[in-house]
């Protein structure tokens, strides 16, 4: 490996903890905040439950705009992050279940976008022969950050409901550490070819048959999960259950 992909995969160690406690906690940690505390309906827990998603359905439209903005990857990744954590910061404050859900949904928007700005630097500084590894390595290292600090802001709230402020707070640094050490990862501008039609990339799916097919399945099991995840931290934190 590389000095590029070294340092490359040293920082994506260092990201991936606190983008991994992001997820989480966005998914299931304010849900757990809606239901508990604001007694949310299922409107607000359902919109909340879709914003990560709706982020990801928008990411070629996304890329291109940020393609075509001029700004480093780096850059872009920091902006779309430092927001979330501007939005998490107003959630940790605000009095009101809608103007809760609203900030959820647009933290959940803006991570949601590092993941397309992610495979760029993946595709640039990593050989194909060892790209599946290292993914592994961060994967590994999301699951374990987010882990270890889900199970201790879970803890925090059932010892103390009000105290969730506090674990926003925790998800607005991890933000901000996410945006940070990415913003440190080397990696070279966008091509040209991104710039264009954001759907361009679509036509793959029917000429590349076995991809189009993976396509497919993964569209069916997506569906079934962000069905099921957001009912089981409903299941698990409702009285009512």
């Amino acid at each position: 490996m590389d000095s590029l992909a070294k340092r490359t995969f040293r920082l994506d160690l260092m990201r991936a903890p606190f983008h991994g406690f992001v997820q989480e906690g966005l998914v299931n940690l304010a849900l757990i905040i809606a239901i508990r505390h604001f007694d949310g309906s299922q409107l607000t827990k359902s919109v909340m439950a879709a914003a990560i998603p709706l982020g990801l359905l928008l990411n070629p439209l996304t890329l291109s705009w940020g393609a075509r903005s001029g700004k480093s990857i780096g850059t872009l990744a920091l902006g779309w992050l430092t927001l979330g954590a501007i939005a998490t910061a107003i959630a940790a404050l605000v009095p009101s279940l809608e103007l809760f859900t609203l900030c959820i949904v647009v933290a959940g928007f803006t991570h949601a976008q590092l993941s397309p700005l992610a495979i760029q630097v993946y595709t640039h500084n990593y050989d194909k022969s060892e790209r599946g590894k290292r993914l592994s390595g961060s994967s590994l290292a999301a699951a374990a950050g987010a882990g270890v600090l889900t199970y201790i802001s879970g803890k925090i709230l059932d010892f103390q409901l009000d105290y969730y402020p506090w674990v926003l707070a925790a998800l607005v640094a991890s933000f901000l550490m996410a945006g940070y050490v990415f913003k440190k990862i080397p990696v070279r501008q966008f091509d040209v070819k991104d710039t264009g039609n954001p759907w361009v990339n679509l036509k793959w799916s029917w000429h590349d048959k076995v991809f189009g097919l993976m396509l497919f399945a993964w569209m069916f099991m997506g569906i079934g999960n962000l069905m099921t995840l957001p009912l089981r931290t409903e299941y698990l934190a409702n009285p009512e259950y």
